[in-house]
Parts: structure tokens; C-alpha cells; sequence
């Protein structure tokens, strides 16, 4: 409960309740799994199918610059598989973000 009194005198009072319920239908970042890693053609990200909510994963590389995007609405998930071939090899993180997530993972890519 807030309240407030004015430079007059009066008073004002409200409360706010917040109901939540926490963890129901929402990726756990424990069970995502990212793999192979380091990737040559592609890369797989497992483990999204318990979102009931949107997610968007991105790629980008060590400098910043975005190299992948994909939004994914609730509903559609099964493994996701991210093309790398035509990626510079080196280091990127991979961001899963949305329904109550926001995780980071490095991975690399390796053409050899």
C-alpha cells in the first residue's frame, strides 16, 4: 500500500497486487543444447519446444555485427537448425531471447 500526501493536506492510498505464476511453459536455458560446437554447416539448437510463449535467437559475431535472425512464434518449435556455412570462421554468440529467457552461448565455427 502507497500513499501520498499533497502540499495541502490530502491524502491518497492505493495498493497493487501482482499475481504471477513463474516457470510454466517456459525453456529452461539448463535444457537447451547447442551442438556441434564448433560447427563446419551448421548448427542445431535443441530444446526450445517447452516455450508456450515467442522466442528470437541471433547469431552475431564477436564485433557486434548480426549474422542471423529468426523470430520463432509460439508453437513452432522442434530443433532449430542455423546454416553456418557460409559464416567466417571464429567465435559468435548465439542469443535466445523471449517467454521468460534470455540466454547467451558461444559457439564457434571451424571450416576445417
Amino acid at each position: 500500500s502507497v500513499t501520498v500526501t499533497g502540499a495541502n493536506g490530502c491524502t491518497a492510498s492505493d495498493q497493487i497486487v501482482i499475481n504471477s505464476t513463474v516457470g510454466t511453459g517456459q525453456v529452461n536455458a539448463a535444457n537447451l543444447s547447442v551442438y556441434p560446437n564448433p560447427a563446419t554447416d551448421n548448427i542445431t539448437v535443441a530444446g526450445l519446444d517447452a516455450a508456450s510463449g515467442a522466442l528470437v535467437l541471433s547469431v552475431t559475431e564477436l564485433q557486434g555485427r548480426e549474422v542471423f535472425r529468426r523470430n520463432c512464434p509460439a508453437g513452432s518449435r522442434g530443433p532449430l537448425l542455423i546454416p553456418t556455412s557460409s559464416w567466417a570462421e571464429g567465435t559468435y554468440v548465439l542469443r535466445i531471447a523471449g517467454d521468460g529467457l534470455d540466454s547467451r552461448r558461444t559457439i564457434m565455427v571451424s571450416h576445417r
